[in-house]
């Protein structure tokens, strides 16, 4: 099974810049039919991915819900 990734890059302004992450096709169930994939795979971006980077970065990650 796979599922489709697009990142969209946004220049806010020079020192500002959201990244957009829409995913597809994401299986409700692994192959071993366990469920929670979904949520699974949305921590996985924001805390394996996002927050990582931004901390080896130097720079404050927020997701939508903590920037406003």
């Amino acid at each position: 099974m796979y599922s489709l990734v697009t990142l969209e890059f946004i220049q806010l302004d020079s020192a500002l810049t959201e990244v957009h992450l829409v995913q597809k096709d994401i299986p409700k169930f692994d192959k071993y039919n366990n469920a929670g994939v979904i949520e699974n795979v949305e921590t996985g971006w924001m805390e394996t991915i996002f927050r990582k980077i931004s901390m080896f970065l130097g720079y404050t990650f927020q997701t939508e819900a903590e920037f406003e």
